[in-house]
């Protein structure tokens, strides 16, 4: 059976915003004695994932 896999793209800002929350819910569950290996192992995808540039234009873009 196939797994369904999702690609979300993020910003820089929403990337350093999804790792601080995962970061602290790692740090939550290590303080209540269970282990964080899935947000450990999400935070290394962040980190690893795959950047690529946008095309076209800005929209405040004066050359428009």
């Amino acid at each position: 059976m196939r797994q369904t896999v999702k690609v979300v793209e993020l910003d820089r800002s929403e990337q350093g915003m999804a790792l601080t929350a995962l970061s602290e819910y790692r740090n939550q569950q290590i303080r209540d004695g269970q282990q964080g290996d899935l947000a450990n192992d999400l935070i290394e995808k962040l980190f690893c994932a795959p950047t690529r540039k946008k095309k076209g234009r800005a929209r405040n873009d004066p050359a428009r």
